[in-house]
């Protein structure tokens, strides 16, 4: 039987729009490598253009009226988003209603492609396997940093990122330019693995802990050591087979020996490896040796203005401290951001916005461990209600970076995603792309294959 030239057009149609699914997913784990910041240092132009096909893609495959039901779950998170960027925009003493606005379009760019993405397990899987080649990227570019002054060389004369800042520190970040969001980058794309082709997974998660090891994450280091255990735990209660409680055992023991070690602080001595000191130095013994100040010497120096914080705070970015790169923004603030989301929220809002921040958190993390999936998926998903809280303990711009703003989105969507429940009812059936013309004329025909 030869098909009808409305059943050709439908699946030309959706060929076309597999393929942009798959360039969707691709350009949002560009954004999450910061692929997009090293192109905009060539050419703010390129830039531009990359938001543009971006915002065009999205509106080429705009599901139907089942994207209103799919962003619900992130209601609670979005609405507090808006309320605090306004806010923050209305108490801050010095112009901060461009920053607001950027960050509102980065929410809402996200929100909506990470939306369209969640939406099959195919684009999910898509969007994991892009992610594990972009850690892959930014690990060889890494290596080629440290051991190669050539493309030392080439990356100051582009100014692509702070190499200056990352050779002196001996901690390199790839594109990310920050040792700590590397390391939270390299954990979020590590749990993304459970969705890739299993070859490609093992890769992502060989380079995301060699990326660990380089920036030398205290932060991040320990998490994974956590996410480790609970997967062991996780395979101990499926297969109850003794090499995991060995292995978990063993792990358990080299912790509490190192645990033991950190309290005698005899191990830092005798380790000469600076990674590795820097990662079991949690008291920050060292970086006080060296007349840098600690976290806790951070929080100490901020807690004055803590305490004289007006109830409806200091203003939006506040957290990020008074010096933004070499100008100053505020001199009524510490030079150097808080590292404590949490308490930048306090900052920026008052205590109210982080109460509420810390309501709408809670929430969303106590719905989160009680979905109903796959073993892998609830590991996934717990790993991220770890990370994403934890991490906030000690990083300050988790809300003002796509990297961030993509973490605690997926904290919202992710659990009651149809990715992940792909039987699960009213979601059985792919989302439609946009209707066109020679759609419709297919519908209205009776009989039509189209459907």
């Amino acid at each position: 039987m030869i098909p009808s030239q409305c059943a050709v057009d439908h699946a030309a149609e959706r060929a076309l729009s597999n393929r942009l699914y798959a360039v969707l997913a691709g350009m949002l784990a560009m954004m999450l490598c910061y692929g997009i910041q090293a192109l905009a240092q060539f050419s703010h132009t390129a830039l531009w253009a990359f938001w543009c096909i971006f915002w065009l893609i999205m509106y080429r495959v705009q599901p139907n009226q089942q994207l209103m039901e799919l962003i619900r779950p992130a209601l609670p998170l979005i609405i507090w988003l808006v309320l605090y960027y306004l806010w923050g925009a209305i108490v801050s003493p010095v112009p901060v209603v461009l920053d607001a606005v950027r960050q509102s379009f980065f929410v809402l760019t996200v929100l909506v492609a990470l939306t369209i993405t969640l939406s099959r397990h195919e684009y999910l899987a898509t969007f994991a396997n892009a992610a594990q080649v972009g850690l892959v990227v930014n690990l060889i570019i890494m290596l080629l940093m440290a051991n190669t002054s050539w493309f030392q060389d080439f990356l100051i004369s582009r100014n692509l990122i702070q190499v200056e800042e990352q050779l002196k520190m001996n901690r390199f970040a790839g594109l990310w330019g920050n040792a700590n969001v590397a390391a939270y980058v390299s954990l979020l794309i590590i749990i993304l693995s459970t969705w890739s082709k299993p070859w490609l997974a093992w890769i992502g998660r060989a380079s995301g802990v060699a990326i660990l090891y380089m920036t030398a994450s205290r932060t991040g280091t320990w998490i994974l050591v956590f996410m480790l255990l609970h997967a062991l735990f996780v395979v101990v209660r499926q297969k109850r087979s003794r090499l995991p409680v060995v292995i978990t055992a063993t792990l358990l023991f080299c912790m509490s020996i190192c645990a033991g070690s950190i309290i005698a602080d005899s191990a830092l001595q005798r380790v000469d490896n600076p990674n590795i000191s820097r990662v079991v130095d949690i008291t920050e013994s060292r970086t006080r040796d060296k007349g840098a100040d600690s976290r806790v010497d951070v929080l100490l120096y901020w807690k004055p203005f803590l305490e004289k914080a007006p109830w409806y705070g200091y203003g939006l970015n506040a957290m990020m401290g008074g010096v933004h790169g070499e100008s100053t923004f505020r001199s009524d603030l510490p030079p150097l951001g808080i590292h404590n989301l949490y308490l930048g929220i306090w900052l920026d809002i008052g205590v109210i916005g982080m109460i509420t921040f810390l309501i709408v958190i809670g929430s969303q993390l106590f719905k989160s461990f009680r979905i109903a999936s796959t073993v892998t998926n609830r590991w996934a998903v717990f790993s991220l209600s770890l990370l994403l809280p934890v991490f906030s303990l000690f990083n300050h711009n988790m809300l003002s970076s796509i990297d961030g703003i993509i973490g605690y989105i997926l904290l919202f969507l992710l659990p009651a995603s149809p990715a992940i429940f792909s039987g699960r009812a009213g979601y059985s059936q792919p989302l439609l792309v946009r209707r066109s013309k020679w759609h419709s004329q297919c519908s209205e025909r009776p009989g039509s294959s189209a459907e």
